[in-house]
């Protein structure tokens, strides 16, 4: 019998990704809990939200320097540019990085004296980055989201200059388990272009910081995505690394004034190898849950910065793996894993053969007891893992594993534990008999000084519990069959099946079969090749069975020391 078939494998292989999309799909349960693992794990306590001492934020009031009358003055907010970039090119110590956190639109409005000051940052071998709006891009339709379009009312000509379009749009949460607010962001935003040909291509607009960073380690390395996490610090510790940039009046150089918090009263330069310049009073991003609820965008920038930078065993935080095809990957190899061990443990456990549930169980147990040395690893590396769904393809593997056991064990063909010596099978309306002159008589032997084990359903099976599938795991067990063959026996379903199940073990060398019939006439005809003890003319059966046990448990005994 070819149990493991193909179209059985099939089923259960279906059946495992049938239900896996289905979870998938529907986030049922997954989602929520990896939700709250990231939260638990995710933040290292024993690192204090201190920002990095090589960072500071320069605050430059855009609108407090228009006139009165006129809120949107691009040559006032230029010319104030235009000075802040002055004043550092002046300063003989020079920052390596210098985000200036706010876009230039293409309005050519002093766009000469812009390309002059960054340009000499550059000569300076300081790296300069603006951002790049493409908030009116994602607020677009999704029919009008097109690069193109969106590119030219952009300063083109500078952006060029700096070498790169990038991105600071980020989005603040507030995680009320932990009660803290967390900034999200993207490496890498794609946004569509419309080719000449027609076709649709994405343009790649990196985060800022992921530039930087990589400008720092590999200037050279592939946009890749990612999703990341930055915890938002505490107010003050910000605040003490803020200056206000003063402009000077009549084109004169300008000054930099520290925030009341901050007790250094200069900023130096020989200390400061990022600097980051925005607005902190226009430039505010609202909590997703509570829109008055609000930071200052340079402060994400500044957090996010802070923490990109920092070194494994530095971050506040872990982030999570959000790969769909490392999720995949760690989900079915940890669902094959559980099938494995529980295949492993029906094959040697063999007193645990009939007891399914109790493979699974432990299949499980073993499964999510490497599942947690995997998570350590990848704590270690300063990230966690998703693992809800492959906590659920586990879950499912062990499932499907039990249900395959079962079906096999009711073949009868598995090896079996051998643990019980004996199995009574008969029909109940024999059972006052059978009791008496089968039973009765065993039940004090011992086999070679130990008591003997009888499967005998009065005793053996408790009221509520499974009949089938008990007898059929306890044929699988024993090691002789002792049918009692009288005129109903054969008639009878159960005993039909069990002596069925028996006679296919008996032919695989599995069981040894003892039948005492009523009379000779009364065993089926498939069966009158196997000896049997007919009780109207053999009167000495029990002692033939007691010397049977015996020799089969002197066989046993024989094949262990082997073995040994």
């Amino acid at each position: 019998m070819n149990i493991v078939s193909f179209k059985r494998l099939l089923f259960y292989i279906l059946s495992f990704l049938v239900v896996m999309n289905l979870f998938f799909w529907s986030g049922l349960l997954w989602e929520k809990t990896d939700e709250m693992m990231v939260s638990k794990l995710s933040f290292n306590t024993s690192k204090a939200s201190e920002i990095r001492s090589s960072i500071a934020v320069i605050d430059v009031d855009i609108l407090q320097n228009n006139p009165p009358d006129n809120t949107s003055c691009i040559s006032c907010q230029r010319e104030l540019i235009v000075n802040l970039l002055k004043t550092i090119n002046a300063e003989q110590q020079k920052p390596e990085a210098l985000i200036l956190d706010f876009s230039f639109s293409s309005d050519t409005t002093l766009i000469k004296d812009l390309k002059t000051q960054i340009e000499a940052l550059q000569q300076a071998d300081v790296k300069v980055y603006a951002s790049y709006d493409i908030d009116e891009y994602l607020a677009a339709p999704e029919d009008q989201k097109e690069f193109f379009t969106f590119d030219i009312r952009q300063a083109q000509e500078l952006y060029d200059l700096l070498g790169n379009r990038l991105h600071t749009n980020y989005t603040l949460t507030y995680k009320p388990e932990d009660q803290r607010f967390l900034i999200e962001h993207e490496s890498v935003k794609y946004l569509n272009n419309l080719k000449i040909d027609g076709s649709i291509d994405s343009v790649a607009i990196e985060s800022v910081i992921h530039r930087v960073n990589l400008d720092q380690t590999d200037a050279d390395a592939k946009v890749t995505y990612k999703n990341k996490l930055v915890p938002l610090g505490n107010q003050k510790t910000i605040e003490a690394k803020t200056y206000r940039y003063i402009p000077g009046k009549d084109n004169a150089l300008g000054m930099f004034e520290a925030h009341p918090s901050n007790t250094e009263d200069k900023l130096d330069f020989k200390k400061k190898d990022f600097i980051i310049v925005g607005d902190l009073t226009n430039d505010i991003i609202s909590a997703k849950q509570n829109s008055s609820v609000y930071f200052p965008g340079p402060y994400l920038v500044a957090w996010t910065l802070s923490e990109e930078l920092a070194n494994a065993d530095q971050k506040i935080i872990k982030q999570y793996e959000s790969s769909l095809v490392i999720i995949s990957i760690q989900t079915i190899a940890f669902s094959l894993f559980t099938v494995l061990i529980f295949a492993l443990l029906f094959k040697y456990v063999k007193r645990l053969q009939t007891k399914p549930w109790a493979l699974a169980l432990l299949s499980i147990l073993i499964s999510i007891g490497v599942l947690a040395l995997y998570v350590l690893l990848f704590i270690s590396l300063n990230k966690i893992p998703l693992i809800s769904l492959t906590v659920i393809g586990i879950l499912l593997a062990s499932i499907l594993a039990w249900r395959f056991a079962y079906k096999f064990l009711v073949t009868g063909i598995a090896e079996g534990s051998k643990d019980l010596d004996l199995f009574i099978s008969y029909s109940h309306g024999d059972s006052n008999w059978v009791r008496e002159n089968v039973y009765e008589p065993l039940k004090d032997f011992k086999v070679n000084g130990r008591p003997l084990k009888i499967f005998y359903d009065v005793k053996t099976i408790k009221i509520g519990e499974a009949f089938t599938s008990k007898y059929m795991w306890g044929i699988v067990d024993s090691k002789l069959f002792v049918p009692i063959i009288s005129k109903e026996y054969y008639k009878k379903n159960h005993c039909k099946n069990e002596m069925d199940l028996a006679y296919k073990r008996y032919v695989e060398k599995l069981i040894d079969i003892m039948p005492i019939a009523f009379s000779f006439d009364f065993v089926p005809e498939i069966y009158q090749h196997i000896i049997v003890a007919d009780i109207s003319v053999e009167k000495d059966f029990i002692e033939d069975i007691k010397e049977k046990l015996i020799e089969i448990d002197n066989k046993n005994q024989k094949q262990k020391q082997e073995t040994t």
